[in-house]
């Protein structure tokens, strides 16, 4: 191999990106982290839209039961 091939290969080798393939292991792992918190920001959403005004509404229920029974 001459020497001008020889460096004309490596500025090719320097040149060259690199594919691999990513391991199956890394994909599903992205995968279940991206369906937990697609599943935690939903259980959120419901919680604060349906389980705390329920609970409002029952501390506004029993206030209103003590100042009833009060008078």
């Amino acid at each position: 191999m001459k020497q001008e091939d020889f460096e004309e290969y490596v500025k090719y080798l320097q040149n060259k990106k690199f594919v691999t393939s990513r391991r199956p292991s890394a994909i599903i792992g992205n995968f279940y982290m991206l369906v937990t918190i697609v599943i935690m920001s939903i259980c959120i959403i419901i919680y604060v839209n349906y389980v705390v005004p329920s609970q409002d509404i029952g501390k506004n229920k029993k206030e209103n039961v003590k100042k009833i029974n009060n008078h």
